[in-house]
């Protein structure tokens, strides 16, 4: 009984022993993490805070595992940046801006584009609550027929009021507004923004932008492209090449190009759904750092599986972001998770300094209120009106402004013109809490629809991806133009020549 009991107890010691000695050889001989693409594809700012958005793939085409925080460096105009966390897009809980740009020239069949406008459709009931989605469309013309919105049903009726209609294609100005309206996405749309298109990619529109402009556009501040080609039947020589002009602003932008003359659309835009949520969110601090609303160059850096990757992108840094100097100690340093490494416990003496703020601040506010109790005794005066909320601030320029006369252009009596300084810039639409000057007369012009700039002694306007566009001389905007005297500028229905009158 009792060699039994010997026998027994030997069997348990070599069994804990195996497994110990297993995990220490799976430790030991653990593989790093395996990277097969590495892509940095976008990026926003507000300093110090930088955020990137990074393709970084693994096996089986899904996203790499086992990046530490310490694999990332990352570099703003060639100045250190810190990374202070790295996360799957997933977890990091940020939606999508989703640009729906819709082919409609005769390209398809009705039946091929009623397949897509039910793919389509799919797409937006598969979005999730934080996405937001915008659709655009092209032929022979350009147009926004819905800004970025939450509404779901909304976008699917305008998608099933589509037909393909038009003979001629305008497919880079078709992209050219798309990434436009990405860029014009207003604090509340998310960072992360892209285009998804299906088309042949033929621009038979003579005139306008041009796949130069397309590729010039992309240079800083890339919006991702992902596009998908469909030829019904051999394509041509004049179809080969538009694909290859696809499978080029793809990859410019960021994106990635799908061959779609398969049919099996549903699956590509699904999968492409995929992709962009299978980024990673990087988030560095750009300490000791200006901007004056230039363009730096961002590089970001992986060291994983015995590899050096590096890729860089041009981002435009918003103006402001005063400098933020280092701190000279640090005791709690974040992880990649968000957690603290573990160092000299400061927190008492952090509690005793907040005490103490917290009765400064008790003291002074009961100060306030005996004040102000002492003067609700002497005699009332008339409250002050409250004044309409104010439109966003135009900061003050280095140089003198430019007076502008802005006179209407209208059959029968003429309104009067009115005047008005430009020192840095003007937003002109139909909302005062989105724009500085104000025509509320027409119903078509948008809350901020576009944007008149003095720059350089020169005086520019921009359409704000406004639904109807803006024209300049009968010419719909698709940049930043100059505007010379006597120029016409039009917002919805509202027509306006421009003057500069002697001050």
């Amino acid at each position: 009984m009792r060699e039994w009991r010997r026998s027994w107890h030997w069997l348990i010691v070599l069994s804990v022993l195996s497994l110990l000695s297993g995990s220490c050889l799976s430790l030991a001989f653990a593989a790093p993490p395996t990277v097969y693409d590495f892509r940095l594809v976008q990026g926003t700012a507000a300093l110090p805070a930088v955020k990137l958005y990074v393709d970084i793939i693994g096996n089986g085409d899904v996203p790499a595992k086992g990046l530490r925080l310490e694999d990332f460096k990352a570099a703003v105009g060639g100045t250190p940046a810190k990374v202070t966390r790295v996360t799957p897009f997933e977890d990091a809980k940020e939606g999508v801006g989703f640009v729906l740009l819709v082919d409609i020239s005769k390209s398809l069949s009705p039946a091929q584009f009623s397949l897509m406008k039910n793919t389509l459709a799919a797409f937006v009931d598969s979005m999730a609550e934080s996405d937001r989605v915008a659709l655009a469309t092209f032929g022979q013309a350009v147009k926004v027929i819905q800004d970025f919105t939450a509404n779901r049903s909304k976008i699917k009726e305008h998608i099933a009021a589509l037909s393909p209609t038009d003979e001629e294609t305008a497919f880079y100005g078709g992209i050219d507004k798309a990434i436009a309206l990405a860029r014009a996405g207003g604090a509340d749309i998310p960072g992360r923004r892209v285009v998804i298109t299906l088309t042949d990619g033929v621009n038979d529109l003579t005139g306008g932008v041009n796949k130069g402009d397309i590729a010039e556009r992309l240079k800083a501040d890339p919006v991702p492209l992902y596009l998908i080609g469909f030829v019904p039947g051999k394509p041509s020589a004049e179809e080969e090449s538009a694909i290859g002009v696809m499978k080029t602003f793809s990859r410019l932008s960021g994106g990635r190009y799908y061959d779609g003359r398969g049919g099996e659309w549903r699956g590509i835009y699904f999968a492409i759904s995929r992709a962009i949520r299978s980024a990673f969110v990087i988030e560095a601090e750009a300490t000791n750092l200006r901007s004056e609303g230039a363009v730096f160059p961002v590089s970001l850096t992986l060291s994983a599986a015995n590899k050096v990757w590096t890729e860089k992108l041009d981002l435009t840094i918003p103006a402001g972001g005063a400098i933020v100097a280092a701190p000279a100690k640090q005791t709690d340093a974040p992880t990649a998770s968000g957690g603290k490494v573990a160092g000299k416990d400061s927190s008492s003496g952090v509690n005793q300094w907040l005490w103490i703020a917290a009765g400064l601040v008790a003291i002074l506010c009961a100060g306030g209120i005996m004040l102000l109790r002492r003067r609700s005794k002497s005699p009332a005066k008339p409250a002050p009106v409250a004044p309409d909320p104010a439109p966003p601030a135009v900061q003050p320029s280095r140089q003198p402004g430019v007076l502008v006369r802005f006179s209407r252009v209208e059959a029968g009596a003429q309104p009067e013109p009115f005047d008005v300084e430009i020192v840095d810039r003007v937003i002109i639409g139909s909302d005062p809490r989105a724009s500085h000057l104000v025509l509320e007369q027409d119903a078509e012009i948008a809350a901020a629809h576009c944007e008149i700039v003095f720059e350089t002694g020169l005086l520019y306007v921009q359409d704000l991806a406004s639904p109807g566009g803006t024209c300049l001389n009968g010419v719909v905007l698709t940049e930043r133009q100059r505007i010379e005297e006597q120029d016409i500028l039009q917002l919805g229905r509202t027509a306006m020549r421009i003057s500069f009158p002697s001050s």
